[in-house]
């Protein structure tokens, strides 16, 4: 489906490879002894993917309609989002003895409202009044950018408070492959 465009390979293709890659997450966190709970996380995003990917091809091939359109589907793909935001909570959690908790929190929730505003501002001026509807699909829409902002600042405290230790390679991998998901 990358060389010619077809829908139909694609909505094929994508719950099986995020099904295949949900696999090897799980079978990493079976067999890591250390740090397991992000690559379960991990595991269960892919799968929540997979399981959106899937209705996104029910609703395109068997439904025949535009799946975009489905707030179910929305809502869906929203949870590897969720998903991940508990990956960096976690992480931020193992550094636990560095920061006060609730100061931590209070800071990187205040940082992602502010920085959410201020893009929301600034690229989407004319939809700013959108933010405010409280429809479902407004909803779903800023809980994707803020889970996104999330993630990227407790991955940045967390990094920050490493404090020149050298990370494992499979950890390596995991931040990046979290970094290039948001």
């Amino acid at each position: 489906s990358v060389f010619q465009p077809q829908d139909f390979w694609a909505d094929l293709l994508s719950p099986i490879c995020t099904l295949a890659a949900a696999s090897l997450l799980f079978l990493t966190f079976a067999g890591s002894r250390d740090m397991r709970f992000p690559w379960l996380l991990a595991g269960l995003a892919c799968l929540t993917w997979a399981a959106a990917d899937v209705f996104w091809a029910a609703n395109s091939i068997l439904l025949l309609a535009d799946p975009a359109e489905s707030t179910l589907i929305m809502l869906i793909y929203l949870l590897p989002n969720i998903f991940y935001a508990l990956t960096a909570a976690f992480l931020l959690e193992s550094q636990r003895k560095i920061w006060y908790r609730v100061q931590l929190i209070i800071d990187l929730l205040a940082t992602s409202c502010i920085g959410l505003t201020l893009f929301w501002i600034v690229f989407l001026k004319s939809q700013f009044n959108s933010l405010f509807q409280l429809d479902l699909k407004n909803l779903i829409m800023f809980g994707y950018a803020f889970s996104d902002l999330f993630i990227i600042g407790c991955i940045i405290v967390w990094a920050s408070s490493l404090n020149g230790r050298i990370l494992s390679a499979a950890m390596r991998v995991y931040i990046t492959g979290l970094l290039m998901y948001v």
